[in-house]
Protein backbone atom coordinates (compact mmCIF):
# COMPACT_ATOMS: atom_id res chain seq x y z
CA UNK A 1 0.00 0.00 0.00
CA UNK A 2 1.39 3.46 -0.66
CA UNK A 3 1.01 5.63 2.39
CA UNK A 4 -0.07 8.58 0.74
CA UNK A 5 -1.43 8.13 -2.97
CA UNK A 6 -2.44 11.56 -3.22
CA UNK A 7 1.40 12.68 -3.16
CA UNK A 8 2.55 9.62 -5.36
CA UNK A 9 0.32 10.66 -7.91
CA UNK A 10 1.06 14.52 -7.56
CA UNK A 11 4.85 13.20 -7.84
CA UNK A 12 4.13 11.21 -10.86
CA UNK A 13 2.21 13.71 -12.77
CA UNK A 14 5.01 16.44 -11.95
CA UNK A 15 7.99 13.76 -13.20
CA UNK A 16 5.38 13.20 -16.31
CA UNK A 17 5.02 16.95 -17.24
CA UNK A 18 8.48 18.42 -16.55
CA UNK A 19 11.05 15.43 -17.71
CA UNK A 20 8.96 13.15 -20.12
CA UNK A 21 6.98 15.01 -21.98
CA UNK A 22 9.66 17.81 -23.08
CA UNK A 23 11.59 14.88 -24.99
CA UNK A 24 8.43 13.14 -26.72
CA UNK A 25 8.77 14.32 -30.61
CA UNK A 26 5.68 15.04 -31.43
CA UNK A 27 3.08 17.97 -31.04
CA UNK A 28 0.54 15.50 -30.49
CA UNK A 29 2.59 13.48 -28.32
CA UNK A 30 3.55 16.31 -25.84
CA UNK A 31 -0.03 17.40 -25.72
CA UNK A 32 -1.34 14.16 -24.70
CA UNK A 33 1.19 13.61 -22.18
CA UNK A 34 0.26 17.12 -20.44
CA UNK A 35 -2.85 16.19 -20.53
CA UNK A 36 -2.39 12.55 -19.13
CA UNK A 37 -0.59 14.79 -16.67
CA UNK A 38 -2.96 17.32 -15.73
CA UNK A 39 -5.49 14.21 -15.34
CA UNK A 40 -2.95 13.00 -13.34
CA UNK A 41 -2.93 15.70 -10.77
CA UNK A 42 -7.12 15.96 -10.74
CA UNK A 43 -6.85 12.43 -9.90
CA UNK A 44 -4.45 12.51 -7.08
CA UNK A 45 -6.62 15.71 -5.28
CA UNK A 46 -9.66 13.65 -5.96
CA UNK A 47 -7.89 11.14 -4.25
CA UNK A 48 -6.92 13.08 -1.24
CA UNK A 49 -10.21 15.05 -0.28
CA UNK A 50 -12.32 13.42 -2.56
CA UNK A 51 -14.71 11.68 0.21
CA UNK A 52 -14.53 14.37 2.58
CA UNK A 53 -16.20 16.61 -0.11
CA UNK A 54 -18.28 14.18 -0.65
CA UNK A 55 -18.99 13.91 3.17
CA UNK A 56 -19.78 17.82 3.15
CA UNK A 57 -22.41 17.31 0.49
CA UNK A 58 -24.03 14.81 2.46
CA UNK A 59 -24.25 17.10 5.75
CA UNK A 60 -24.85 19.77 3.80
CA UNK A 61 -27.78 17.76 1.97
CA UNK A 62 -29.07 16.80 5.37
CA UNK A 63 -29.37 19.96 6.86
CA UNK A 64 -31.33 21.60 3.85
CA UNK A 65 -33.68 18.19 3.91
CA UNK A 66 -34.46 19.51 7.85
CA UNK A 67 -34.90 22.62 6.85
CA UNK A 68 -37.10 22.18 4.55
CA UNK A 69 -38.91 19.74 6.01
CA UNK A 70 -40.04 22.57 8.23
CA UNK A 71 -41.14 24.44 5.68
CA UNK A 72 -43.47 21.82 3.92
CA UNK A 73 -47.12 22.04 4.36
CA UNK A 74 -46.55 18.44 2.49
CA UNK A 75 -46.28 15.93 5.37
CA UNK A 76 -45.28 12.80 3.18
CA UNK A 77 -42.69 14.97 1.66
CA UNK A 78 -41.51 16.08 4.68
CA UNK A 79 -41.39 13.27 6.64
CA UNK A 80 -39.42 11.46 3.27
CA UNK A 81 -36.86 14.25 3.30
CA UNK A 82 -36.28 13.94 7.49
CA UNK A 83 -36.00 10.58 6.89
CA UNK A 84 -33.22 11.30 4.08
CA UNK A 85 -31.54 13.60 6.48
CA UNK A 86 -30.51 10.83 8.82
CA UNK A 87 -29.34 8.86 6.12
CA UNK A 88 -25.24 7.57 6.28
CA UNK A 89 -23.17 5.93 4.46
CA UNK A 90 -22.45 1.99 5.06
CA UNK A 91 -19.04 2.75 4.94
CA UNK A 92 -16.36 5.65 4.13
CA UNK A 93 -15.21 4.05 1.21
CA UNK A 94 -15.54 5.93 -1.89
CA UNK A 95 -18.14 3.69 -3.68
CA UNK A 96 -20.17 3.78 -0.60
CA UNK A 97 -20.30 7.34 0.28
CA UNK A 98 -20.75 8.16 -3.80
CA UNK A 99 -24.32 6.02 -3.49
CA UNK A 100 -25.36 8.12 -0.02
CA UNK A 101 -24.35 10.80 -2.21
CA UNK A 102 -26.68 10.08 -5.08
CA UNK A 103 -29.23 8.93 -3.23
CA UNK A 104 -29.60 12.32 -1.65
CA UNK A 105 -28.64 14.47 -4.65
CA UNK A 106 -31.60 12.39 -6.67
CA UNK A 107 -33.70 13.68 -3.52
CA UNK A 108 -32.55 17.23 -3.83
CA UNK A 109 -33.10 17.07 -7.74
CA UNK A 110 -37.04 16.28 -7.01
CA UNK A 111 -36.99 18.60 -4.30
CA UNK A 112 -36.06 21.56 -6.65
CA UNK A 113 -38.57 20.10 -9.12
CA UNK A 114 -41.22 20.31 -6.61
CA UNK A 115 -40.34 23.64 -5.36
CA UNK A 116 -39.85 25.16 -8.25
CA UNK A 117 -43.59 24.38 -9.80
CA UNK A 118 -46.23 26.84 -9.54
CA UNK A 119 -47.47 27.05 -5.63
CA UNK A 120 -50.76 28.13 -3.98
CA UNK A 121 -50.13 31.52 -2.58
CA UNK A 122 -50.32 30.19 1.13
CA UNK A 123 -46.96 28.18 0.38
CA UNK A 124 -45.26 30.23 -2.36
CA UNK A 125 -42.67 32.46 0.04
CA UNK A 126 -42.07 28.75 1.78
CA UNK A 127 -41.29 27.35 -1.34
CA UNK A 128 -39.15 30.18 -2.42
CA UNK A 129 -37.44 30.16 0.31
CA UNK A 130 -36.87 26.26 0.23
CA UNK A 131 -35.22 26.94 -3.57
CA UNK A 132 -32.75 29.38 -2.40
CA UNK A 133 -31.46 27.40 -0.34
CA UNK A 134 -30.97 24.40 -2.42
CA UNK A 135 -29.15 27.16 -5.05
CA UNK A 136 -27.16 28.27 -1.89
CA UNK A 137 -26.18 24.61 -1.62
CA UNK A 138 -25.28 24.24 -5.71
CA UNK A 139 -23.17 27.16 -4.99
CA UNK A 140 -21.32 25.71 -2.05
CA UNK A 141 -20.63 22.34 -3.98
CA UNK A 142 -19.50 23.83 -7.04
CA UNK A 143 -16.95 25.38 -4.84
CA UNK A 144 -15.94 22.43 -2.99
CA UNK A 145 -15.45 20.37 -6.10
CA UNK A 146 -13.40 23.33 -8.18
CA UNK A 147 -10.44 21.67 -9.96
CA UNK A 148 -7.54 22.72 -8.47
CA UNK A 149 -5.19 25.08 -10.24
Amino acid sequence: MIPHADQALNLLARRLITTLVPGLKSDYAQADGMLTGQLMTVLAAELGYGIERRMQDVRAMQELFVAAALQLSDEPLAQSLVQLSRLKPTSLTLKDVDAAHDELTVALLALHERVDLPAPEADRDKLQAINAMIWAYLESHAARHQIPD
